[in-house]
């Protein structure tokens, strides 16, 4: 079992489009992941996230664009050989704003041992 937490931290884009100066606030993340090994090698876990924050001003003005987000993710690796492994994943994100967007995703990893 795993619990990470994390901050994006944005420095002032003074040159942003046509000179204006963008300011963001920070955003915040937490992960939690489950991980089970049946033997070595082959594993598979779930994990899910939240994150909450990131809202920018332009000049001093502040946008509407505060980001909230969910994540979620299950995931199954094992090895072929020795020295090569493959990782497979489906990841799911859900937006709880108007701004960002959702999206499923499905990805094949491949690792090298040595």
């Amino acid at each position: 079992m795993e619990l990470t937490g994390a901050v994006w931290l944005y420095t002032d884009n003074n040159d942003f489009f046509n000179g204006n100066k963008l300011e963001q606030d920070p955003y915040y993340t937490i992960q939690s992941h489950l991980i089970y090994t049946f033997h070595p090698g082959v594993w598979a876990s779930a994990s899910a996230g939240y994150g909450y924050g990131g809202k920018s001003t332009i000049n001093g003005v502040e946008k509407n664009d505060r980001r909230e987000n969910l994540a979620w993710a299950l995931s199954f690796g094992f090895p072929i050989t020795r020295q090569l492994g493959v990782k497979i994943v489906y990841l799911s994100t859900r937006s709880q704003e108007s701004i960002g967007q959702d999206s499923d995703n499905i990805a094949v990893a491949f690792s090298i041992f040595w």
